[in-house]
């Protein structure tokens, strides 16, 4: 019976990887998907002769990931990522990780790695299908009332972590805000010097479901003891979560301004 790697394995695939390349078993089966063990046997298959000791370890220390400086440079300074490194060095990518890991370089996240980074239309279109439709793993599913008052419950208070636009206020502190109309407002408040925050003030409320949820104002103005919200597309969602909002708190002084507002004050 013939093994899967009987066609990947070859004579001429070994000489040209491990003898030519000088890549050590261990890349070689990180490349191929098996085990290093399996690689020394189709070496021994081949007649291939191995490298041992002294030989293999000289080899093995001429590679330049060794050096902290190095790979520092290279992934950190001059931020190729860890498959063009690899290939530079003719080593499997998880080497570079691994080596990254030995040298206590924090490896960038998925989002960090594309940072400045343009996506083509075809790949946008890609990841978009991948996800949505009948590939959703939760399409034509619907969360429980249970569910819902689980998954409530975890983010209570917790403020939501994306945004767009990042702002420096006047007095040096620096913001995050999640449209260029709450940039534009913060601006505008600053050009009249008037005295707000964002960000740090919350409320408590329970849905029409019962369902336990905080609300974070977009800004809080003290001279006035009011705060506001910034709102473009207004969903009927939208709409009822401030009514409850202001039931549940019938003193608070909120405002919701829209584009007509925002307009007429000259903010946009």
């Amino acid at each position: 019976m013939r093994n899967k790697f009987d066609k990947i394995l070859t004579k001429d695939f070994l000489k040209q990887e491990y003898i030519d390349s000088k890549r050590s078993q261990g890349d070689i089966a990180q490349i191929v998907g098996c085990s290093y063990v399996t690689v020394g046997r189709y070496l021994k298959i081949h007649n291939i002769n191995c490298r041992y000791g002294r030989e293999a370890q000289t080899k093995l220390m001429e590679k330049p990931y060794f050096d902290f400086k190095w790979l520092y440079q290279k992934y950190v300074v001059e931020r190729k990522n860890t498959t063009d490194i690899a290939r530079a060095c003719n080593v499997g990518r998880t080497t570079i990780k691994r080596w990254l890991k030995k040298h206590d370089i924090k490896a960038r996240t998925n989002s960090e790695a594309h940072v400045g980074l343009l996506r083509s239309e075809k790949s946008k279109k890609k990841q978009a299908g991948s996800v949505t439709g009948k590939n959703n793993p939760f399409f034509g599913r619907k969360h429980s009332k249970k569910s819902k008052k689980k998954i409530g419950k975890s983010k209570l208070g917790s403020k939501p972590h994306w945004y767009r636009c990042e702002y420096i206020d006047r007095f040096g502190k620096q913001y995050k805000f999640h449209s260029s109309w709450e940039l534009k407002f913060a601006e505008y408040l600053d050009r009249n010097n008037v005295d707000w925050s964002s960000g740090d003030k919350r409320f408590y409320y329970a849905d029409d479901e019962d369902i336990k949820r905080c609300y974070w104002p977009d800004f809080y103005l003290k001279d006035s003891d009011s705060y506001i919200e910034i709102k473009g597309y207004f969903r009927d969602k939208d709409k009822r979560k401030m009514e409850i909002i202001k039931e549940t708190y019938p003193k608070i002084n909120l405002e919701i301004l829209r584009r007509n507002d925002l307009e007429k004050i000259g903010v946009l």
